[in-house]
């Protein structure tokens, strides 16, 4: 590929690019902006002293919120595990006889006639 012709196919696919955005950025229509956002959910008021801040940190969010006792809701939820039971312990197996092979002396010999 030349020079000239990498540069036609820039220059094309950036003239492609730049008229698929203006033409996508028209045909969008303008979204609403609400002004007005309510939460769905209040706002506490600010705490404001410290007894009330110690008093959130000494109570979980579940007793403080929910009013939920939590003696009933842990006889409830929780139950207790079973003891896991005690393997036996394993046994070893015999160790079979020595895989390698006994030698007789007698094969063995001098090397000299195999050398020779």
């Amino acid at each position: 590929m030349s020079a000239s012709s990498f540069r036609f196919g820039y220059s094309v696919g950036t003239a492609v690019r730049e008229i698929f955005r203006a033409t996508r950025t028209a045909e969008r229509p303008a979204l609403p902006v609400k002004a007005n956002i309510v939460s769905p959910f209040p706002m506490q008021s600010s705490i404001s002293s410290a007894a009330e801040l110690e008093e959130m940190c000494l109570l979980p969010a579940i007793v403080r919120l929910d009013k939920v006792n939590l003696t009933d809701w842990f006889n409830q939820n929780v139950r207790e595990c079973q003891p896991a039971p005690q393997s036996t312990a394993k046994k070893r197996k015999p160790r079979k006889a020595s895989a390698l092979k006994q030698v007789d002396s007698s094969s063995l010999g001098s090397l000299n006639e195999l050398i020779a």
